[in-house]
């Protein structure tokens, strides 16, 4: 019976070893990853529109970081276009108006069909897309157009998941992890006063 009890003891110490080992191997992944190093790759949405006046168009660009979907501000954003008979945009600073929103109203040398290209760096994402422009400026029911974004679509500004966080932000990883720590502690611990029990009745 003694013996019994050392067996299932042992056992129960070791298992409360492993569990350590885990919560250790966990707390060892270090910090989560610094939401500020976003990377050089990002992705763009585009809308370029007849502007209210003869022969312009307003480019409006959606510009976010590839890697975590963080809208990014202070990019250097800039527009050309190529239009009717070989007619060319030189290049136009487009603003920043609000977080990772750029904006500018161009004016293009004739009407027509005129192709938009613009291209962002810090980060580096490029778009294009067709807009139609006319003489009298914008009809009243002009449509939009709208390119696709270069990697994946932005959609309107950062996502919200079910818990209310936002996507980036690192939602409820770091909560996880901590609980995840926090449950193998605990038990261990009990484990280990299972085993000192254990012995001192043996």
């Amino acid at each position: 019976m003694i013996a019994t009890r050392a067996t299932r003891a042992t056992r129960a110490a070791r298992a409360a070893l492993v569990v350590l080992g885990l919560a250790g191997a966990l707390l060892g992944l270090g910090p989560l990853p610094d939401a500020g190093a976003h990377g050089s790759v990002g992705t763009m949405g585009l809308e370029v529109t007849p502007g209210s006046e003869p022969r312009t168009a307003r480019v409006r660009v959606l510009l976010e970081y590839a890697s975590d979907r963080h809208l990014a501000t202070g990019a250097t954003v800039t527009a050309t276009a190529s239009g009717p008979d070989g007619a060319v945009l030189a290049p136009t600073p487009l603003a920043e108006r609000a977080e990772g929103r750029y904006e500018a109203v161009v004016a293009l040398p004739r009407a027509g069909t005129w192709t938009v290209t613009v291209v962002a760096t810090g980060p580096d994402a490029t778009a294009r897309a067709d807009v139609t422009v006319l003489d009298a400026g914008a009809p009243d029911a002009g449509s939009p157009a709208t390119a696709p974004p270069a990697a994946s679509d932005p959609g309107a500004g950062p996502r919200t998941r079910a818990d209310g966080s936002t996507a980036g932000d690192g939602g409820p990883a770091a909560g996880l992890v901590a609980g995840l720590v926090a449950g193998l502690i605990a038990v261990s611990a009990g484990v280990l006063v299972a085993v000192r029990r254990r012995r001192s009745r043996g």
